[in-house]
């Protein structure tokens, strides 16, 4: 009976220092349908938000309560419509003036639950907190927790300005189709000035 305690925590041992020092492990990959409430720091301007997700309906929505950093412009609302057409919509329920517009610079960025398919592992950290697993892509770096493949941190560029993401609370859960609806009211493209990038 000892052996076998003793081998269950040399394997324990073993498998937890694999995972702090850079073992080959699979990226994480996303459910179908999430939310989760992050805070996002932006040209050194910090916001609240959400993210909703559905990939059976090819949809996601990213609420600002200061839309990228820029104070004057309010809250906004990004809508990704998906592979069909690729645009990327940007809503301000609170600027009429702006009100709705495509955003060239993000036209056919959609992301799938595999997105960090081909990352590379750095190992892991505490993060927020948390035990993550560090992965690159891109030049983006992303921190998912180890126990439960939750997003914790995203950081990478927006232009020259960096960005940064820190998620929670994560809820999975079916998300209402409603909440993806673009404005009909929406004009094709933003100005190229609106955000700087």
């Amino acid at each position: 009976m000892a052996v076998k305690i003793f081998a269950v925590v040399v394997f324990a041992l073993v498998g937890a220092f694999a995972l702090t020092h850079g073992a080959a492990v699979d990226p994480p990959v996303w459910p179908n349908e999430f939310a989760v409430a992050f805070n996002f720091t932006f040209n050194k301007t910090s916001s609240e938000g959400w993210l909703f997700y559905d990939w059976d309906l090819k949809s996601q929505r990213i609420d600002h309560e200061v839309c990228f950093g820029r104070p004057e412009l309010g809250q906004c609302r990004l809508l990704f419509a998906g592979p069909a057409t690729g645009d990327v919509w940007v809503y301000f329920p609170t600027s009429p003036a702006l009100y709705c517009c495509a955003l060239r610079q993000l036209h056919g960025l959609f992301i799938s639950p595999t997105w960090l398919k081909g990352a590379s592992y750095l190992g892991s950290q505490i993060v927020n907190g948390k035990r993550s697993a560090i992965w690159i892509k891109q030049g983006y770096v992303y921190a998912d927790d180890v126990l439960s493949q939750a997003p914790v941190q995203l950081n990478g560029t927006v232009g020259t300005s960096p960005i940064t993401y820190n998620y929670e609370p994560w809820f999975v859960a079916k998300q209402n189709p409603a909440i993806f609806t673009i404005p009909t009211q929406c004009v094709k493209y933003c100005p190229r000035s609106l955000f700087g990038f």
